[in-house]
């Protein structure tokens, strides 16, 4: 009896290959969102040797068109992964594959400019414009979270299977933070800013996508074959999508969640990279491109320790508070935290130290690791609250939603970011590296933009998150029945 109980215990996914595979497919969509939200912007300002009047035009205006297509295309992606045929081997497990190949794909287009491309303002626009549509057509057909809901019900295995997702982010992160210096190194190597950029991205992107396709190897999706195979579940119709949207209570609440809480990281990361470089590591708009890409690979390795030990200590906060309130109580030190941040700016403390800004950005960081695992859970209980309600998952839908928000948001914090620079006339020699003469003249109050941009936005950011999880739907007695509901049904299903 002993013996089988551990036998069950380790059956998959609950054993290496579920945990791995399910931690390992996501490499490629953490690679790409780091190059994306930290680097696109400041790419394209001060290493694509793009003429720096121009370069801030091409990030609005990819970053707006981007968004645009999504709102249509973002519904039809999610449509067609949810109605597509099921195979020997699953129904999302396909879309994922084209996920990982697409993010690839369009990483080395973005940030490997051909000479005789950015010389010409429209073709670099087109050529940007277009890779960054590939990029974002395979960000939406990212599965991975239908693909969990398919896997298992078991909250302890999806929590476990999130718990290694942020292990290996924390990995990716550290050995994303060699990217500036080994980018440093390429740029000595070939005498190029732009080329030593193009190089490094390709090297990192290589790396991803091995690790990728070799944990999408593992994924199996056997709920979800055999309820779709048994009752041929018929094609979803546009009033079904409404009804998701508009019925959904616990969609409409991490909905609402994530369009205040998904603003936090992005701001934090969109704005720091700026912040630091011109802050502590340029004097009189000259900047230091190797202290400045080895101090970088150590704040990111301590940024990435912060959450690193926060996300051992989130599995039992949960069992202690709850999800919920750990993310309150969570979401309102973050607030605390970047509100210090700001005024000690203002009084003039935080530029002359590093290691104080570096020590209480890792605390904000410290605390949001803290809500990474309870709302990966949340986004798959939503998909779990359709099919309770509806007795359909649909989640490739109820994850279009969260996707498009998500893209939204990165955009928002890109042209954010680099609207405020351009208000203070930023700009980059693209030879030498350096501020020009007009971005000088506008250095201190580009300083006071930055800060408000990476502290004092994720601070509103965070106490808005805690008033909205308050009334989290899926608690107590409904969160009981309706799990309870659920293993019954697939219990049938499987027996049948």
């Amino acid at each position: 009896m002993a013996k089988d109980k551990m036998k069950k215990k380790h059956e998959y996914p609950d054993n290496f290959k579920g945990y791995f595979g399910y931690a390992g497919m996501y490499t490629m969509a953490t690679v790409a969102t780091a190059l994306v939200s930290s680097y696109l912007s400041v790419f394209l300002t001060d290493y694509s040797g793009i003429d720096s009047s121009w370069s801030t035009m091409i990030a609005t205006l990819i970053l707006l068109i981007g968004r645009i297509v999504d709102a249509v295309d973002d519904p039809i992606q999610g449509w067609i992964m949810d109605s597509a045929k099921v195979t020997a081997k699953g129904k999302y497990k396909k879309f994922q594959l084209l996920s990982i190949v697409l993010m690839g794909i369009s990483l080395v287009g973005m940030y490997f400019l051909p000479g005789f491309v950015k010389s010409n303002r429209i073709l670099v626009t087109v050529w940007m414009l277009f890779f960054y549509l590939i990029y974002d057509f395979g960000y939406s057909f990212d599965a991975s979270v239908p693909l969990q809901q398919a896997m298992t019900l078991d909250e302890n295995v999806r929590s476990t299977q999130h718990f290694w997702v942020r292990i290996a982010s924390i990995v990716i992160g550290m050995a994303m933070s060699s990217f500036l210096s080994t980018y440093a190194k390429f740029k000595d190597m070939t005498g190029s800013v732009s080329t030593g950029f193009g190089l490094t991205t390709t090297v990192y992107v290589a790396i991803a996508l091995l690790i990728s396709l070799l944990g999408l190897s593992f994924i199996k999706e056997s709920h979800q074959v055999v309820e779709e195979n048994e009752e041929k579940e018929e094609r979803i119709t546009f009033g079904q999508i409404v009804r998701i949207f508009t019925e959904n209570k616990a969609m409409q609440n991490v909905f609402l969640t994530l369009l205040v809480y998904g603003l936090i990281y992005p701001f934090m990361f969109a704005a720091n990279v700026y912040y630091v470089k011109w802050t502590y590591f340029s004097s009189n708009g000259v900047v230091d491109d190797a202290a400045f890409g080895g101090f970088n690979m150590i704040m990111t390795i301590a940024v990435m320790m912060a959450m690193f030990i926060s996300i051992f200590l989130t599995r039992p906060a949960i069992k202690k508070m709850g999800s919920v309130k750990l993310m309150i109580y969570t979401s309102y030190a973050k607030a605390v935290l970047g509100v210090v941040l700001v005024i000690l700016h203002l009084v003039g403390i935080l530029q002359k130290n590093v290691y104080l800004f570096v020590g209480i950005f890792c605390l904000m960081y410290f605390f949001q690791g803290f809500s990474t695992i309870p709302m990966g859970i949340v986004k798959t209980e939503s998909i779990d609250y359709n099919e309770w309600t509806t007795g359909k998952k649909n989640g490739a839908i109820v994850v279009a939603g969260y996707k498009f928000l998500e893209k939204a948001q990165a955009a928002l914090t890109s042209t954010a970011t680099l609207g405020m620079l351009a208000a203070f006339h930023y700009g980059v020699d693209p030879v030498s590296g350096n501020l020009t003469a007009d971005a000088m003249a506008n250095f201190s109050l580009m300083q006071t933009g930055l800060i408000i941009v990476l502290a004092l936005v994720p601070a509103l950011m965070s106490v808005l998150t805690a008033l909205i999880m308050k009334n989290y739907p899926i608690q107590g007695e409904v969160r009981e029945k309706m799990y309870a509901e659920l293993n019954e049904k697939r219990k049938s299903e499987q027996l049948s």
